[in-house]
């Protein structure tokens, strides 16, 4: 099958995704708003839907690229071993670390709620301790996610986006009345079974039958390849609990419902786009890694690259001159009110720098693909203490503002991290000339783009929608003669060697 192809698939899949995750965002926007009560479910939520985010985004990778080696070097039997041991391995491990997360909830709580009075932090380690449920099913889930993708099963289990925000407006709309704010997270576990009930099907399908392990010879390198993930894990999540207690000090009402509205809308052009190229990539570069290929990973990284840029950098535009209609647009109903739009589009156009950079997504594959996931600590750390030291000292300025752009600055610095330890661990940099003229002809469409949209603005105030349109036509006018590396990818990205 083709790169093209399976990037397509994917990308249909996940633009489904994004639908319903828009969807789900409108209800929550309209029936929830963003208040004191919305702060609470959505502190309770950060830390699980953290690691679930993680775990879905980091652990799929890891399993294919074990699933991949074992397969090139042993065979397809010896690979279905492992893909039988993995499953019930996973489901041990995450029931025990949710069972951790139930018993540290109220700790938790004390200490992402210290503004919030006596009996709001109780109610939030309640909370907290039914949505670390999502963490056990995310992490089965996973597992099998990463088996379908090393037999190149794409489009089915990168549904799972779409099943989970479609069962959990279900299970929201159905439990509101009765249980309030508790609903929202009621929906993000019954969001987990979705993701979990959707592959199960198509793994029993696929699936050799044999003699099945509890622990597979090969998972002693699967856990030492994912443990480095895992605490990355765990730095992500804190650097995202770090953001939630700075927001939950902003004298703004409402201001971590803000904060989280916004990494929503700001989450899905990479979800889209980038991350449905490095899914298709990732089974080529490992492959390549398995057979000591090393240049022809470093290649396709450079193609990943340069997309990421083709798509990054004009979302990253856009999203900073349209942040509050786009807000007005998706959530200004109901209980969300104009103060809250305000809020939220502050907290999009600090964001909307981070989608330049969005090819630390690519990265991440490639040291997936060749077995140096430690590599990744370095970024974590980064991030963590990026997003710590830049958002103190801008959010007392700026707000929801200061934030996220205190988030994109330390993406960016992540992102140049990550460049450096790929260079180091692949035997040489992607290529770095190819990688900067891509950058600076994208950029240059996105500035003539960026001036379509100002002068718009003065002389005809157009709906968003016609205004998204007119940016996307300018930049892909100008892209057609200006990025035709880019332009030439986008069209006929081949799954061979040749690419």
């Amino acid at each position: 099958m083709s790169l093209q192809r399976s990037a397509a698939g994917v990308g249909i899949a996940r633009g489904l995704g994004l639908a319903a995750a828009v969807g789900f965002m409108l209800y929550t926007a309209h029936r929830f708003g963003s208040d004191r009560a919305t702060d609470i479910v959505f502190n309770a939520l950060i830390i699980p839907n953290a690691l679930m985010a993680i775990i879905s985004l980091f652990l799929p990778p890891a399993l294919t690229s074990v699933f991949k080696s074992i397969e090139v070097v042993k065979g397809p039997d010896e690979a279905w071993s492992f893909g039988r041991s993995a499953p019930r391995l996973a489901a041990i491990v995450f029931f025990l670390v949710a069972a951790a997360g139930v018993l540290a909830s109220p700790i938790l709580a004390r200490l992402m709620g210290a503004s919030f009075r006596p009996e709001e932090v109780v109610r939030l380690a309640r909370y907290m301790q039914v949505s670390f449920a999502v963490v056990f099913l995310a992490g089965i889930s996973s597992v099998i996610k990463g088996i379908l993708n090393a037999e190149r099963v794409l489009f089915v289990p990168s549904m799972d986006t779409a099943a989970a925000n479609v069962a959990g407006i279900a299970v929201a709309a159905f439990l509101v009345d009765r249980w309030g704010g508790l609903a929202l997270v009621a929906a993000a576990v019954g969001g987990g079974v979705a993701k979990l009930i959707l592959v199960l099907p198509q793994y029993a399908a696929k699936r050799r039958p044999g003699i099945t392990r509890l622990l597979h010879p090969a998972m002693r390198g699967a856990i030492s390849a994912f443990s480095p993930v895992a605490f990355n894990g765990l730095l992500l999540a804190a650097t995202a609990a770090v953001m939630r207690t700075y927001a939950a000090g902003i004298p703004a009402v409402g201001a971590v419902s803000h904060l989280t509205y916004a990494e929503r809308i700001y989450s899905a052009p990479p979800d889209l786009f980038v991350a449905s190229l490095g899914v298709a990539l990732l089974p080529a570069m490992s492959e390549h890694a398995a057979a000591g290929e090393l240049d022809r990973v470093r290649h396709l990284t450079t193609v990943g690259l340069r997309m990421s840029f083709f798509f990054g950098i004009p979302a990253a535009v856009g999203l900073a001159m349209l942040a509050e209609p786009v807000v007005a647009l998706l959530c200004q109903h109901g209980r969300f009110d104009a103060a809250s739009t305000a809020g939220t589009a502050a907290a999009l156009r600090g964001y909307a720098p981070a989608l330049a950079f969005s090819g630390h997504l690519i990265l991440y594959q490639a040291f997936y693909a060749m077995g140096r996931t430690r590599a990744i600590l370095g970024s974590g750390l980064v991030m963590l203490a990026g997003t710590a030291i830049v958002g103190a000292l801008l959010v007392r300025r700026y707000g929801q503002g200061g934030l996220g752009l205190g988030f994109s600055i330390a993406h960016g610095a992540s992102w140049a991290v990550s460049l450096a330890l790929f260079a180091r661990v692949a035997g040489g940099w992607p290529d770095v000339k190819g990688l900067l003229s891509g950058m600076l002809r994208t950029s240059l469409c996105a500035a003539v783009m960026a001036g379509a949209l100002w002068g718009m603005a003065r002389m005809w105030p157009a709906p968003v929608l016609v205004r998204v349109a007119l940016g996307a036509a300018v930049f892909l006018l100008f892209a057609r003669f200006l990025c035709p590396v880019e332009w030439e990818q986008a069209r006929k990205l081949r799954s061979r060697t040749d690419t």
